[in-house]
């Protein structure tokens, strides 16, 4: 028999596979280890001819309920007893390994990965560690490319001049949220006089955050530059933590998921795009208007790829990493990674620079992991966003703000979908939002 072998995660299975072939077949044991059955059939379905045949051999889950030779609990006078309840949670633990091939047996390991723990930890119920894998092979495929084409251009971003006077910057912000919705301006303008602390001096903290006082109803705004983005940025967090208290009233109820958190406060920042002119209440003169535009646009192509791949060195960390691991073979791993997401930096820096730098400005990996996948979520549904605003403004900020409004009370799906999105984002989503950076990018070209 002629045949092509072909390796590849189900989910991200070639599209030139779609209506191929008569006969699907799937076998026992294979089921149990995808996490969305509807999106396996649904894939099976593509890749079938028009009345194909879709063949399932598995074993019914009451079989579980028996222990099998070697288990603690079988007993071979009783091997029908029920061992196992049918509704048990806790992990299957089967040391029993096969090797298909050579038909050998041997005792597994067992293994729990701070990977799935984190997981848990962080109530990621509405995504798979495998979607999560799928985005950033998404990102791979489709933002890496335009980077690298982008940097052989010699394209760089360009530099936003700050706004020195923090005086200054508070009016000129308060002015775009009003813009944006009246909301959000009264918010800002109740917090200049107290909450809000922006610049750097010495002893300050080198870092940009919204914290809030739930004694006072308020949040507060740490920011140390006077950068304008920044600033909507952690607005977009305070407009969040504000309105979902006020309507839920409860410290457990506000903001959250993280992934949500990090949306809200990125399309702050796109919302308040079309107000950076001075022309139109901003901060900023036609010129430096623009070209604030340019520098985030390719600011989010930045973080779609380097997020990522901090986000793929941790999943490998947390996983796979063997007791033994050395520097070396951390260094080995982001290298690797490096040459994935972000290769045009290999020719940009040494390769000591190049391999050590998960130990430099990495502060998820060790005080928050798995946190810096947020960052990409955010920027592609805030792209999603952009795009829906281009035709209905209004009803994308009403829907905005509806979704803030639920806080920590409603699922990640449920959320975006308040807003107007469909959450996990998939290979597609990205590609829209890549559209629509690109389209931006020659938009602003044109009028330079």
């Amino acid at each position: 028999m002629n045949c092509e072998f072909v390796r590849t995660h189900i989910y991200d299975i070639d599209p030139i596979y779609f209506n191929r072939f008569d006969l699907v077949y799937t076998t026992v044991g294979a089921l149990c280890w995808f996490d969305d059955l509807e999106r396996f059939f649904a894939i099976a379905a593509q890749i079938l001819r028009a009345n194909g045949h879709l063949f399932v051999y598995e074993t019914h889950p009451v079989l579980d309920l028996f222990a099998l030779p070697g288990e603690e609990d079988y007993d071979r006078e009783q091997e029908l007893k029920i061992a196992y309840s049918y509704f048990r949670s806790d992990p299957f633990i089967n040391t029993n390994g096969l090797d298909y091939v050579g038909n050998t047996q041997y005792a597994a390991k067992t293994a729990y990965t701070f990977l799935a723990y984190r997981w848990r930890e962080l109530n990621r119920l509405d995504y798979s560690i495998d979607d999560c894998q799928s985005f950033h092979r998404a990102i791979e495929q489709t933002v890496v490319p335009l980077l690298a084409q982008m940097r052989a251009n010699n394209t760089r971003r360009p530099t936003v001049p700050e706004i020195a006077d923090p005086a200054l910057l508070s009016a000129g912000v308060e002015r775009m949220l009003n813009h944006v919705d009246p909301a959000f301006g009264t918010l800002f303008a109740a917090m200049r006089p107290d909450y809000l602390d922006f610049g750097s001096r010495p002893g300050k903290a080198v870092t940009s955050e919204q914290w809030f006082f739930p004694g006072a109803g308020m949040p507060y705004l740490h920011v140390a530059s006077t950068d304008l983005g920044t600033v909507l940025h952690e607005s977009g967090h305070a407009a969040h933590v504000y309105l979902s208290f006020q309507s839920q009233g409860s410290m457990w109820n506000l903001s959250g998921p993280e992934e949500f958190e990090e949306f809200a406060a990125v399309s702050m920042e796109m919302l308040g795009w079309p107000y950076y002119a001075q022309a139109e209440g901003g901060l900023y003169s036609a010129t430096e208007s623009r070209v604030a535009r340019e520098s985030v646009l390719q600011l989010y192509l930045d973080v779609l790829a380097s997020c990522v791949m901090r986000d793929a060195f941790e999943h490998w960390v947390y996983s796979e990493t063997p007791e033994t691991v050395t520097p070396a073979d951390l260094d080995a791993k982001w290298l690797e990674l490096k040459a994935r997401f972000m290769p045009w930096e290999l020719d940009a820096t040494s390769a000591e620079e190049a391999m050590t730098g998960w130990q430099r400005w990495n502060w998820s990996l060790f005080r928050m992991p798995l946190y810096m996948i947020t960052y990409p979520f955010a920027t592609i549904g805030s792209c999603q966003l952009g795009r829906l605003a281009e035709t209905d403004r209004k009803g994308v900020v009403q829907r905005y703000k509806a979704a803030l409004v639920l806080g920590n009370t409603q699922s990640l799906p449920e959320l975006f979908r308040v807003a107007g999105l469909t959450f996990p984002f998939t290979q597609p989503a990205v590609a829209e939002a890549v559209q629509f950076v690109t389209d931006h990018l020659k938009d602003l070209a044109r009028k330079n």
